[in-house]
């Protein structure tokens, strides 16, 4: 029986809601370790409150939510309501205001933004819009992280609105060189730090994370694969499917877990594109 795109979708949903729910249930039972945290605001200084609700990291769990609203985003595109609505804006507050995982809550915000815009009769001309406004983006991220200075007042600015992630890249690439396929490289989470008493050293930026970790000829791979997906979303006038990809895209310009397994279903679609030629067969 051959896989269908929107088969692929609910079974991601279907099995991360309910597990998402299950640990969050065994926490508010007290079985799991809630793991509530004080955070500093890079940029001001103040104290934050973080919940993972069971997880082992906020952004984990934001992560895994992320995921799930993708699918369930891209299965509802098409008849979207008020109440599908209401669910993005409460993920939103609790990602935001309960979880504080920043990232994960603003691209479900920002979902809602692409999908007035893309649902438009004009949405081939705003998808090209967005994608262009990516690719400048994640241009300018990779430049300001090579000439980072934390002389400079824009750049610092800019690096503590996102939490330290630019001088956090601009030192591994300091301390590691690029190769052909990737090295170790030593990553020290928050968590980690925090629970050691130590420093720590992240690489969230996604790009950065991928070609200092696995190499360029990896990173070409994945890169490519990336590419593929959005050209034929565009050329098969598919606006639910790259909604769907250009929130992940978002995402990884902050963190590096949006291309990991749990966001990264969409890949595994490759194969299913390349069979079925087009988009529109995978309705």
């Amino acid at each position: 029986m051959e896989l269908e795109f929107k088969d692929v979708c609910k079974a991601v949903g279907a099995s991360l809601t309910i597990g998402i729910l299950f640990v969050v249930f065994l926490c508010l039972i007290g079985v799991i370790d809630g793991r509530v945290i004080q955070a500093t605001n890079a940029l001001t200084g103040e104290k934050v409150t973080r919940n993972a609700l069971g997880f082992r990291h906020q952004n984990y769990l934001g992560k895994l939510v992320l995921a799930a609203f993708i699918a369930y985003w891209f299965l509802r595109f098409e008849k979207l309501n008020k109440y599908d609505l209401l669910l993005a804006v409460a993920l939103f507050l609790v990602l935001y205001f309960v979880v504080n995982t920043k990232t994960a809550a603003f691209v479900v915000l920002l979902s809602l933004l692409f999908t007035f815009v893309l649902k438009r009769k004009n949405s081939i001309q705003w998808r090209y819009v967005l994608l262009g406004a990516f690719v400048l983006i994640q241009i300018a991220e990779v430049v300001a992280v090579i000439v980072y200075d934390p002389s400079n007042e824009v750049l610092k600015t800019i690096n503590g609105l996102m939490s330290t992630r630019l001088s956090a890249a601009h030192s591994m690439l300091e301390n590691y060189a690029i190769t052909p396929f990737g090295q170790d490289v030593e990553i020290i989470s928050s968590i980690d730090a925090l629970e050691a008493g130590i420093s720590s050293a992240t690489l969230d930026i996604g790009i950065f994370n991928i070609l200092l970790i696995n190499g360029v000829f990896p990173t070409a791979l994945f890169v490519a694969g990336w590419i593929y997906l959005v050209k034929a979303s565009l050329a098969e006038k598919s606006a639910a499917f790259f909604t769907a990809l250009i929130m992940v895209l978002i995402a990884g310009l902050f963190e590096n877990w949006c291309f990991s397994l749990p966001t990264c279903f969409l890949l595994a679609m490759i194969p299913i594109l390349i069979r079925k030629r087009q988009l529109g067969s995978l309705a």
